[in-house]
């Protein structure tokens, strides 16, 4: 498990050929592996670059582009709408 900000601390660690696997929360199919000779203090950075940080939750970066792609469409949909109507209401006036 990481901390709030996404890293985690290996204490006591002997040293040697170590593996580091980081799974995306939920997703066990989706991880990022890493071997690596440990023979001081060293800092790894492994990135999971198929999700997107959204407050706590990971979410696909799939799931939110198609997500901005419907709420784009229904934007665009409700200013086509609100055009329609006002120039029916116009055209009715006159």
């Amino acid at each position: 498990m990481t901390n709030g900000d996404g890293t985690a601390t290996f204490s006591n660690v002997v040293g040697g050929n170590m593996q580091v696997v980081a799974f995306a929360s939920g997703a066990q199919n989706d991880y990022q592996a890493l071997t690596l000779n440990v023979d001081q203090p060293t800092s790894v950075q492994l990135k999971i670059d198929r999700y997107v940080a959204f407050g706590s939750l990971l979410i696909p970066v799939s799931l939110l582009i198609a997500i901005l792609v419907i709420l784009i469409g229904l934007i665009l949909l409700v200013i086509v709408e609100v055009y329609m109507r006002k120039r029916n209401k116009k055209m009715a006036l006159n």
